[in-house]
């Protein structure tokens, strides 16, 4: 696919998410497909909730598994340790 095929088919992601938004909140909509706008937009915002807490919960276990104890965030290095992927993998 060429790079205008790719942006085409993310807006249409777009423009998918506000039409969810506009069938939940119009009172002119049916009933049934209002119902499941709500709901889909319902499942959204907690597989958003599940990935924020996710990266949360990763980005704070990472920084100190280090098996010397320092985060290597702090040094302002943009390498990570071998020793913080040998740690971190077997946490999951």
């Amino acid at each position: 696919m060429s790079p205008k095929s790719w942006i085409v088919s993310q807006l249409l992601q777009l423009v998918g998410f506000i039409l969810l938004i506009v069938w939940a909140v119009d009172n002119n909509t049916n009933v049934h497909k209002q119902n499941w706008a709500r709901a889909m937009l319902i499942m959204y915002a907690f597989g958003l909730g599940i990935t924020l807490f996710f990266f949360y919960l990763h980005g704070g276990i990472l920084p100190y598994s280090c098996s010397d104890g320092e985060s290597w965030i702090a040094e302002g290095s943009c390498e990570l340790p071998v020793s913080c992927f040998c740690n971190c993998f077997f946490l999951f």
